[in-house]
């Protein structure tokens, strides 16, 4: 039998085991020639795929978010 603070450790890392991030292959085509790469998220979607593809050709921008700016007027 296990001590109560031991079972909690043992508890603790089965819970953080199974919070890490998935791994993705995006596999996409781009004037003719295949290109692929991994990404390391939780959650990824069709859209999301499509986002990462078009970041990593080089046809899009990851958005800056800044935090304590207000909207001008």
């Amino acid at each position: 039998m296990q001590s109560p603070i031991l079972q909690a450790t043992a508890e603790k890392r089965i819970r953080l085991s199974m919070a890490l991030p998935k791994h993705y292959r995006i596999d996409y085509l781009l004037n003719g020639s295949f290109k692929s790469f991994y990404i390391r998220t939780e959650n990824m979607d069709n859209a999301e795929a499509w986002h990462c593809a078009s970041v990593d050709a080089g046809l899009a921008r990851i958005p800056k978010y800044r935090l304590g700016r207000s909207e001008v007027a």
